[in-house]
């Protein structure tokens, strides 16, 4: 259940994001442009290789596969919350777009972490929790589950957050997100 519930936030998180950045300053949004989402969201690449490649198996093998899991729901919790704090229609950060395009890069940074220890750790206490002969059940188990939030997440988190947007409360899909996120824990 937690990890179908994390991959519906963060894979619903991670669609909303552009079309958030997308977004006029009115409703919170960046107003960026194509180009300036693209180069954001390569952080997600250029974070997660060396994350996957350097971090993640120390994590893991310091705290264990359950402790690096809550720690990928929580670091997701955080990072659904941060929109709240970048919101353009929000005086102080508004002028200051240097302050809110950093933490649009820690969003991306954060969210790219969260999936590098998440994923990684639900495999592993899939194969722990298994008898021998049912390894392969349980691997196959938690796919679907990952699969299952990653093909609902888009469709649910697009469709909160248009309704959220219309009425002019996208802070409140942001919020909703990082309790989702953080139950998950």
């Amino acid at each position: 259940v937690a990890l179908v519930i994390f991959s519906v936030v963060c894979n619903g998180f991670s669609e909303v994001l552009p079309v958030w950045l997308a977004s006029p300053a009115i409703v919170g949004g960046f107003s960026f442009g194509p180009g300036q989402i693209g180069r954001l969201q390569s952080l997600t690449g250029i974070v997660i290789i060396p994350l996957a490649l350097c971090v993640t198996h120390r994590i893991i093998g310091s705290c264990g596969a359950l402790c690096t899991l809550a720690l990928g729901c929580a670091v997701n919790a955080v990072a659904a919350l941060l929109p709240v704090l970048a919101d353009q229609s929000n005086p102080t950060f508004h002028s200051h777009e240097s302050i809110s395009i950093a933490i649009v890069a820690l969003i991306y940074t954060l969210g790219a972490a969260s999936r590098s220890w998440a994923y990684p750790s639900a495999m592993m206490l899939s194969k722990q929790i298994a008898p021998h002969d049912r390894v392969g059940l349980a691997i196959g188990v938690n796919q679907s589950a990952s699969s299952i939030g990653a093909a609902a997440g888009p469709l649910v988190a697009g469709a909160a957050y248009s309704y959220a947007a219309a009425a002019g409360r996208s802070a409140a899909f942001f919020v909703v997100a990082a309790v989702l996120s953080a139950s998950a824990i």
